[in-house]
């Protein structure tokens, strides 16, 4: 029964999120679960594993949203490696490769995934 007992007690202050999501850094870049959010002129990084990264931040914010009972004024959804955000017309790419000249859409896709962010953050105030 002590056993028992103990491991309840372990299993309360466990944060699933932390175990599932590692953020972190490596270098210049953020990280989530070893994927590098962005890249740089002097550090290339494959759109395979800046995509990834956005659809783990995107499942999380998804999830976090989810355990808060939280509604964004946009949806998100987190589709593994091509994740998107949907406003009341239309649905935006966060996931590349992206021209640098037509990138309306990913860059939207962005800010209003900060938004979503934004908001989660000034809720928990």
């Amino acid at each position: 029964m002590e056993v028992t007992k103990s491991q309840l007690e372990i299993l309360k202050r466990t944060n699933v999120l932390n175990d599932a999501f590692h953020i972190w850094r490596n270098g210049d870049f953020g990280t989530i679960n070893n994927f590098r959010l962005g890249r740089l002129p002097s550090i290339p990084v494959k759109w395979d594993e800046i995509n990834a990264a956005w659809g783990q931040a995107c499942l999380l914010l998804y999830t976090m949203a989810q355990c808060c009972r939280l509604n964004f004024t946009y949806r998100i959804l987190p589709m593994g490696s091509y994740p998107r955000i949907v406003d009341n017309k239309n649905t935006y790419e966060l996931f590349g490769p992206v021209n640098l000249f037509l990138s309306t859409q990913y860059d939207k896709a962005m800010t209003f995934f900060l938004a979503c962010y934004g908001l989660m953050i000034y809720s928990r105030r």
